[in-house]
């Protein structure tokens, strides 16, 4: 279903995003909107959530950081999903991305 949103950018700078859009991309305080610009327009948006670092280990991060900036230099990484199932992860993202067992995602 395909819905448009309307916002006024107020003072400060600071929009108000309506609690039916927030309901739809399941965003709460804290959690982000990533937008992108290219040409002066814009060209995509993404909902992020905010997940605590605690609910992660340290090679968990590390890894995590090191696919940040793979992803960063534009290439393509390998999440071993069948790996975070065992940990009881669960991936959740906007629709465009899908993740199968050992399948890569730009």
């Amino acid at each position: 279903m395909r819905e448009l949103f309307r916002m006024k950018i107020a003072s400060k700078r600071q929009v108000t995003i309506p609690q039916r859009m927030l309901n739809l991309l399941r965003l709460s305080e804290g959690d982000e909107l990533q937008i992108e610009v290219v040409d002066g327009k814009i060209h995509q948006t993404r909902a992020l959530k905010s997940v605590p670092t605690d609910l992660f280990t340290e090679e968990d991060l590390r890894m995590i950081s090191q696919h940040e900036d793979e992803i960063a230099k534009g290439n393509r990484i390998k999440i071993d999903v069948a790996n975070l199932k065992k940990k009881n992860v669960t991936i959740a993202g906007d629709s465009s991305v899908i993740l199968d067992d050992d399948k890569e995602i730009a």
